[in-house]
């Protein structure tokens, strides 16, 4: 058996404008990395994150708990992300949420265990489930 990541689920509705109004307007990897910086400056750290070989990238930000520890990182190739995905495991953090764009480009977001909860809670805000992963055969 192996384990197959599945990616968040992003919900229609009134939750979909929502989290169309809140992300970050598409920009370059350099300057997105410029805004992730910024952001955390600020206390605000990436709830969930997209990238696009063609848009570039944009995430959703929030205000965490201080203790919380997180891990973050965008357009990975499938093999960077599973080996991104066990070092942070190992650290103690949970993968909290995921997308592969139609490019197979992984952007996840992992956070501390006993933070996965409340950040669960607010990316259902955004109308986002949180990532998983299944059993295969």
């Amino acid at each position: 058996m192996s384990k197959e990541p599945i990616p968040s689920k992003l919900q229609n509705g009134d939750s979909e404008s929502l989290r169309e109004r809140s992300f970050c307007r598409w920009v370059s990897r350099d300057l997105f990395q410029a805004i992730v910086d910024f952001s955390k400056s600020t206390g605000l750290h990436s709830l969930y994150v997209e990238a696009s070989q063609e848009k570039g990238r944009r995430a959703i930000f929030w205000n965490p708990p201080a203790s919380a520890t997180y891990e973050v990182r965008s357009a990975r190739t499938r093999e960077q992300f599973e080996e991104i995905h066990k070092r942070s495991c190992g650290s103690g953090r949970k993968l909290l949420s995921l997308h592969v764009s139609s490019e197979n480009i992984y952007s996840a977001v992992w956070i501390s265990i006993e933070h996965y909860d409340t950040a669960a809670r607010h990316l259902d805000v955004f109308g986002i489930a949180p990532a998983q992963y299944s059993e295969t055969t």
